[in-house]
């Protein structure tokens, strides 16, 4: 079906550009940067077995690293596509990914070039329908933090976690599918390009990594861990390690994740930490805004804040349930200005006519 699953991903139903295949059902599809497979199961039940198996293959393979130069985001991938943009004439996705390229590269967490503009373009090519991985990728990658995966300090991811706002390598992605869609929804840059609707760009537009991790990593940066220690220790592998900072003291220890590379069970045990146990995150406080004034004044980072900060105790759990209702209302009333707002709070698992536990 594909060369490679580690570039491909699998969903339900037919190719909606296949006509032959539109009225057959239990249908589901491999999507590969050469095409895509439309597949057919006996059943409902037996075509979720094949897409729940060869999604937890493909993560397996993800987790475990790149198998060839193919893999997105790899040097060997962005050669190849660049002269095949250039045979075919195609200047305008070769500026974006030169674009990304350049973004990605700058020193410290931020990404170069315009964001605004970055975005614009991205959303008016989802809007006319002709919208390419380049461009969503110059969008992420132009976002202050967003030059390093948030989890391992990477250069360029390529996958995000829309529900957590983030952006990860492809290593870190496959520990972020091994905590479940209901914990972590993981989308690709380049191939999942369905999932990336305006609200959703502008909504981590209006994040980056650097600032999603002032809430995840919260206990690391404000001292709790001997920050001073873990920045020296970055530091020093600095001309050791192709992931090292800029010759200079970094302004926070390296994210959890730093020191597993090549090491899938600990890159798993790192990022389940993080984002499940929550062990790196402050409760909230009486000064953290509610969901219903982050919504209302349309502040995705406080609105953020407040949802990872919320806890498992029953009390806040069923308040922060109400705040992400109340929260959504606020959104709606806003209108048009506030999806990417509405965007975080459904992921979340919001709901007008009564809160749920959280999407899937």
């Amino acid at each position: 079906i594909a060369s490679d699953l580690t570039v491909s991903c699998v969903k339900h139903g037919p190719d909606p550009g296949d006509r032959a295949a539109a009225d057959r059902p239990f249908c589901f599809r491999v999507i590969a940067p050469t095409g895509s497979t439309t597949l057919q199961a006996e059943s409902e039940e037996e075509a979720s077995a094949w897409v729940s198996d060869l999604q937890g293959v493909i993560a397996e393979l993800i987790s475990m690293g790149p198998r060839n130069p193919g893999f997105p985001g790899n040097a060997a991938r962005e050669t190849t596509t660049r002269r095949g943009d250039e045979k075919k004439g195609d200047e305008k996705h070769v500026a974006l990914g030169a674009n990304a390229r350049k973004s990605s590269s700058g020193d410290g967490g931020g990404g170069g070039g315009d964001p605004a503009e970055a975005l614009a373009r991205a959303k008016k090519e989802k809007e006319t329908g002709d919208v390419s991985a380049d461009s969503v990728r110059a969008a992420l990658a132009s976002v202050p933090g967003n030059a390093q995966c948030a989890d391992c300090g990477a250069p360029d991811p390529d996958w995000a976690s829309l529900n957590l706002v983030v952006m990860v390598c492809h290593r870190c992605a496959g520990a972020h599918r091994h905590l479940g869609a209901h914990v972590s929804k993981v989308r690709s840059a380049s191939l999942d390009l369905d999932a990336w609707t305006p609200p959703v760009l502008s909504l981590f537009a209006s994040v980056g990594n650097d600032r999603a991790n002032d809430f995840w990593e919260a206990r690391r940066r404000d001292g709790t861990v001997a920050p001073k220690v873990l920045r020296l220790e970055a530091a020093i592998k600095e001309g050791k390690d192709e992931r090292g900072f800029a010759g200079k003291e970094p302004e926070h220890p390296p994210p959890v994740a730093f020191d597993c590379a090549g090491d899938p069970e600990a890159t798993i045990a790192a990022v389940t930490r993080k984002y499940v146990a929550r062990a790196h995150v402050k409760p909230a406080t009486a000064t953290v805004a509610s969901c219903v004034a982050a919504s209302a004044s349309l502040d995705v980072p406080a609105l953020l804040e407040r949802l990872v900060r919320s806890s498992t105790d029953r009390r806040d759990a069923e308040r922060v349930a109400r705040e992400r209702r109340e929260g959504l209302l606020a959104a709606v009333a806003r209108g048009e200005e506030a999806a990417p707002v509405a965007a975080l709070l459904l992921m979340h698992g919001a709901r007008v006519d009564g809160d749920g536990d959280g999407g899937d």
